[in-house]
């Protein structure tokens, strides 16, 4: 469920999206495909702890991808330490449309630093 939300708030916003559902089928998309924007769940299905996120993120930062973490921890404490891992930005679960934007926004605003 928590993978058609996210599809549909960045649909929304008029991103184009593709969805995996599991960890495997993620680490071979990654592999062939072209992508700006990773979202990555912490309650991935298949994933033990965190199996394939540094082989996922090593390959997105190689690409200059930001890497955006997904989960329901609400604390600073296990925001803090997402942030650590190198995820640069995290979606609270409910995800909320405008949390998405906001995201999306910085995103924008590093890659046109001049902005006019």
């Amino acid at each position: 469920m928590v993978l058609e939300v996210l599809g549909h708030v960045f649909s929304t916003l008029g991103c184009i999206v593709e969805l995996v559902e599991c960890g495997s089928e993620a680490l071979g998309f990654i592999k062939n495909q072209s992508w700006d924007l990773l979202v990555l769940d912490q309650q991935v299905p298949e994933v033990g702890g965190s199996d394939p996120v540094p082989w996922v993120q090593a390959a997105a930062e190689s690409r200059g991808v930001p890497v955006w973490a997904c989960t329901s921890l609400c604390n600073t404490i296990e925001w803090n330490a997402l942030l650590a891992q190198g995820y640069g930005h995290i979606l609270a679960k409910p995800v909320s449309l405008d949390a998405v934007a906001g995201g999306l926004r910085t995103i924008a605003d590093v890659q046109t630093p001049n902005n006019y």
